[in-house]
């Protein structure tokens, strides 16, 4: 179902309405389907995960999806447990600080930070009765304007369009006007942006914003801040430029710092109320480069940031970009890495100051394709008129700023892009006894260096796939490891055809993966009676 929407024209968003409602039902389906799974499994996991350790009132299981360990922010909602004090411990008994978001009936939603968990893999918290209420101290300071902790101080600007001043306390570095919003006409089509013959360019910049604090805690602080954008309602008749009239496009942004995790995590939404139109959030980076890197498939594209010439192109280079999961820019020395959820297209624009980092949210268009478009001289498609593509409505949007020392690689702060993508998850579970161990990697793949891309089923044979790739440029050694002994694991090609055994023991084998090479197994579990490799069986 989730391919039938890879379709070529489908993917990158270049279809009539009626294509694109199909493709949204999908979309649905394909969630539905997943969250269904994936509550099914945790739930047999969890089922048979021993949480009888110290006899808690109930227990926390996190699950991390991802092949290193891992300490991030978890949320969870458990029932109250009908004391009025409780703590939070792991498994070796350490108090464990945490944070209540929301409480009503009869439920607590929490946060904490999760420390260490396990490769592919879960750890498990129990709460118990506390004599008093448990006071916190972490390194979150927050103020009217501004959330602070041991990597990282935010200052918003109420002035200024709500622009972010955040310093980087480990390396020193500023930077100034981050998330500013920009607003530009937008007369091309679903294929090519096309500004107007006389475009207007709106900013939130020296705008008045409105600050509140909304959450002030231990674990979590979180600054809101709202303005309100004032947009030509549409093009003019001719399309030529903007219209005169003029709508409110209300844009709200929450920044998020958490106690121990070295990234700033933004969500913002809009209410989109204007047509014809392409709006981004803004990034200076204050740094000198001629390049940037993006994420890709299996890959971390360098690109100039300067395009070609284009002589004689039916259509002109393009100067916006795919990404993945995350745009970085780094002089060498000290780096800003933008990572998103969900949001594909970035421009890098270089002047005298630094390299901006453009991340569009929005455009708003009203035909699949047009003729004569200044930066495309040919019909890229049938010129039909798709109104849905205006996108007027509500949306949401999440990305994080992530400061760092050297470049996206040698500081690893892709590792964070891919946690900010892949959040842990955490369930409430009863307290029982069971042939699983409190804390458990099912499967670990190291060094972080080597992304896990999928793990799944065999489609042709009992066993699982694990495949993942090698993000750097030159080779390295692999060390994929088992929760049992009981394997044996074959080197296959994309299709699972089987192309060589490899030498297991211990249920950990090694082997060499060369600069960027994707590498899949077959993972095969004997099953010894009654033992927890039937989970993966079964």
């Amino acid at each position: 179902m989730l391919l039938q929407n890879h379709a070529h024209d489908s993917i990158y968003g270049c279809g009539v309405d009626e294509v694109h409602d199909e493709n949204v039902s999908r979309y649905e389906r394909v969630q539905q389907i997943a969250e269904s799974v994936i509550q099914e499994v945790v739930k047999e996991v969890s089922s048979r995960t021993n949480t009888s350790i110290d006899k808690p009132l109930t227990s926390i299981i996190v699950f991390n999806t991802q092949n290193w360990p891992r300490t991030d922010i978890v949320d969870v909602t458990i029932r109250r447990q009908g004391v009025e004090n409780f703590e939070l411990k792991d498994t070796s008994g350490k108090t464990i600080p945490y944070q209540i978001i929301h409480e009503g009936d009869g439920l607590l939603k929490l946060c904490f930070i999760a420390e260490d968990v396990p490769p592919c893999g879960y750890k498990t918290y129990m709460i118990t009765e506390a004599s008093q209420k448990p006071v916190f101290h972490t390194a979150l300071k927050v103020t009217d304007t501004s959330i602070e902790n041991e990597f990282f101080r935010v200052d918003v600007d109420p002035e200024n369009g709500g622009g972010l001043r955040v310093e980087d306390l480990r390396t020193g570095r500023v930077f100034k006007e981050l998330n500013l919003v920009e607003d530009s006409g937008d007369a091309g089509d679903e294929y090519n942006y096309s500004p107007p013959e006389n475009n207007m360019i709106i900013t939130s910049r020296m705008k008045p914003a409105r600050i509140e604090v909304i959450e002030r805690g231990p674990i979590k602080a979180t600054i809101k801040i709202a303005l309100t954008l004032k947009l030509p309602k549409s093009l003019s008749e001719d399309r030529k430029s903007r219209s005169l009239e003029v709508v409110d496009c209300p844009v709200e942004s929450r920044v998020t710092l958490y106690a121990g995790v070295p990234r700033i995590d933004i969500e913002t939404t809009v209410r989109n109320n204007a047509k014809d139109h392409r709006l981004r959030v803004l990034f200076p980076t204050g740094l000198k480069t001629d390049y940037v890197h993006a994420d890709s498939h299996f890959y971390v594209a360098r690109r100039s940031i300067q395009p070609p010439r284009g002589e004689g192109w039916v259509e002109k280079p393009s100067t916006t970009h795919p990404q993945l999961t995350f745009i970085d820019v780094s002089d060498g020395e000290v780096g800003l890495m933008i990572a998103n959820r969900g949001i594909p297209e970035y421009e890098a624009l270089a002047d005298e100051d630094g390299v901006t980092v453009a991340l569009t949210l929005l455009r708003c268009v009203g035909w699949l394709s047009l003729p004569d478009l200044p930066v495309r001289r040919e019909l890229a498609g049938p010129m039909i008129e798709t109104p849905k593509a205006q996108c007027l409505g509500d949306y949401a949007f999440n990305y994080s700023i992530i400061p760092h020392e050297g470049d996206w690689l040698t500081s690893k702060a892709y590792i964070q892009a891919k946690q900010f993508n892949v959040p842990l998850y955490a369930v409430e579970v009863g307290v029982h006894e069971g042939d699983l161990p409190p804390e458990l990697s099912f499967l670990s793949i190291a060094p972080e260096s080597l992304i896990l891309s999928a793990l799944k089923r065999a489609e042709r044979e009992d066993g699982l796939i694990a495949r993942f790739y090698n993000i750097e440029g030159k080779e390295v050694e692999a060390k994929i490891k088992s929760f049992t002994p009981h394997i044996t694991i074959w080197m296959t090609n994309l299709n699972e055809d089987r192309l060589k055994k490899l030498k297991a023991a211990d249920g950990e084998v090694t082997l060499n993966v060369g600069a960027h090479k994707i590498i899949t197994l077959l993972i095969k579990y004997e099953r010894p009676p009654k033992s927890p490799e039937s989970l993966i069986l079964d």
